[in-house]
């Protein structure tokens, strides 16, 4: 009698794998590796031809300019040419100033802001007004089709176009992202008198080419319970839009024994726009202080099994930047990257279930290099440069940052040379039983660009893009 044969016994599958969210194994165990490294950045050969923009807005005088400049890429991490060219200029009354600034397929943005009048005073009611700069000299013209602008011999700056369609309300220092092939405006500050017809949220169809509103954020509603006016934080990713904040601003005093604020993050899917904006608790989660494994600077960070907290405030000011991650799930897991203006100054490394909409803090790196003309950067913006490669900007230094009042060093009137800072860093990553992240950060790179002959205030670099 020949013998019964043994069941087949199927291979054990990766658990990571066959999860559709692996978040549950990242918030497990991680481990995280950052390194630094001489050496400038190596581009792709597809990335080569592309350019750094730089967006400033700038006071001349009683007026207000916008500023476009660029260097290539190329030259940026193989050179030492460190010179920004001036690409776009535009100057005039007709201008505000606190614009905001963004990208719309190969289009630089300019939008919203407040005018000045006499005397310095803002206008209540902002500008409507958007101008764009094409960076491919197209202009949406199918017949034009010019060669992209070389950045690297620019001698008469182009001007900007004003774009026949304006918001239905204006905004102070709105938000711009695109997404899905829309443009969408949240405004940085509450609308006086929201209404149907003058919206704080709206979104720009290229094929119709008029703005639609969009559900009221709560936070900017005056008389909402969850209004919440201080500095805005967010996260753009997949088609959803994470608005949160810096502060809670509250006057009323808090007891000891009260419970404190909860950190909320608001969420607008794109893709369900009829949901309008979802409140979120528990956002922002760290390992427990008491379990961590923190090693010293430059060896690796292992967190293993120890409980979750969730954050009483939104631990960056700004917008962050987030990346897939792509580990057999979809998009599910993303990498987010955050700066923090505390002393020292560094980058604060999360990765972020898409799905359950949670986020965990798993490292930072401090920035050390900075030169010592560059201490106290105020302002930052993260540029993606493909692939696993990114950098940080930082810009406008010298600040004593006191969030009530800034207070900025002095000022001279007329032509000032001034500086920026770029850290590119390289990231690696794989998923076994712990998500392994490695970091490299590069040489740094300081880049310059003279302001006009009428400067009068400390130009404010308002985006950074490559396009």
């Amino acid at each position: 009698m020949e013998p019964e044969p043994e069941p087949e016994v199927e291979p054990e599958t990766e658990p990571w794998r066959s999860n559709p969210c692996p978040f549950n194994w990242v918030e497990r165990s991680y481990f995280c590796l950052i390194e630094k490294e001489e050496g400038a950045l190596e581009l792709d050969d597809e990335d080569l031809d592309k350019s750094l923009y730089m967006c400033t807005s700038e006071m001349e005088k009683d007026y207000c300019s916008y500023n476009v400049r660029a260097i290539k890429l190329s030259r940026l991490f193989s050179s030492e040419i460190n010179q920004l060219d001036e690409v776009a200029y535009e100057f005039g009354q007709h201008l505000p100033i606190f614009a905001g600034c963004g990208v719309f397929g190969s289009e630089i943005i300019f939008a919203g802001g407040s005018r000045v009048r006499e005397y310095g005073s803002l206008e209540r009611d902002c500008s409507k007004d958007l101008y764009a700069f094409d960076t491919d000299n197209r202009y949406h013209s199918p017949e034009a089709k010019k060669p992209k602008t070389d950045v690297d011999h620019v001698k008469n700056p182009k001007p900007f176009k004003k774009m026949a369609a304006s918001f239905r309300q204006g905004k102070h220092r709105p938000l711009l992202v695109e997404l899905g092939g829309k443009l969408y405006s949240l405004s940085g500050k509450p609308i006086y008198e929201p209404a149907p017809t003058n919206p704080a949220f709206e979104v720009f169809d290229a094929v119709e080419g008029t703005w639609s509103p969009l559900a009221e954020p709560p936070f900017l509603v005056l008389g909402d319970p969850d209004f919440k006016f201080a500095h805005f934080s967010y996260i753009v990713t997949g088609t959803k839009i994470f608005v949160s904040n810096k502060e809670v601003l509250d006057p009323t005093p808090r007891k000891s024994f009260e419970k404190p604020f909860d950190c909320y993050v608001f969420c607008f899917d794109v893709a369900h726009p009829h949901k309008g904006w979802r409140k979120i608790s528990n956002f922002f989660q760290i390992k427990v202080k008491g379990f961590l494994d923190s090693l010293l600077d430059e060896t690796p960070v292992v967190h293993t099994w120890s409980p979750l907290i969730s954050m009483t405030s939104t631990p960056f000011h700004g917008r962050a930047l987030a990346l897939d991650l792509d580990l057999h799930n979809g998009d599910d897991l993303k990498l987010v990257f955050t700066y923090s203006f505390g002393k020292p100054t560094e980058i604060q490394v999360h990765v972020m279930s898409y799905s359950e909409e949670r986020m965990l803090y798993i490292n930072s790196f401090e920035l050390t290099q900075l030169p010592p003309e560059c201490n106290e950067p105020t302002e930052y913006n993260f540029v993606y440069l493909g692939g696993q490669k990114v950098s940080l900007v930082l810009s406008r230094f010298g600040q004593n940052r006191n969030m009530d009042e800034d207070q900025y060093s002095e000022y001279e009137y007329g032509i000032q040379k001034m500086s920026l800072v770029v850290i590119p860093f390289t990231f690696t990553y794989y998923l076994d039983w712990t998500l392994h992240v490695n970091f490299k950060v590069l040489s740094t790179r300081i880049l310059e660009y003279y302001t006009k002959e009428n400067s009068s205030e400390h130009p404010e670099v308002v985006g950074c893009y490559v396009l």
